[in-house]
């Protein structure tokens, strides 16, 4: 594992993430002391959830679903319903 001094680490950030991505991990030290870690995500095989469209074709929408019920609920609003 490489070891890098903060002053450099920020200088060389994206080539630290670049290198954590193949999987080389790297300690950046601060006064000569490790003070924090630049290593790759472990993938642990699970898939990401896909939040759009996950229902679809779970359910079907009926054909007069923005009408049903429209006689019952205008006679509600109308005061004609209880």
């Amino acid at each position: 594992m490489d070891a890098v001094g903060l002053y450099d680490a920020k200088a060389n950030l994206s080539k630290l993430v670049d290198k954590a991505q193949k999987g080389v991990p790297t300690i950046i030290t601060k006064h000569g002391k490790p003070a924090a870690l630049v290593s790759p995500i472990v993938d642990n095989g699970k898939t990401k959830l896909q939040r759009t469209g996950f229902f679809k074709g779970c359910y079907t929408i009926p054909k007069d679903f923005d009408t049903a019920g429209q006689d019952e609920i205008i006679a509600l609003f109308e005061g004609e319903g209880k």
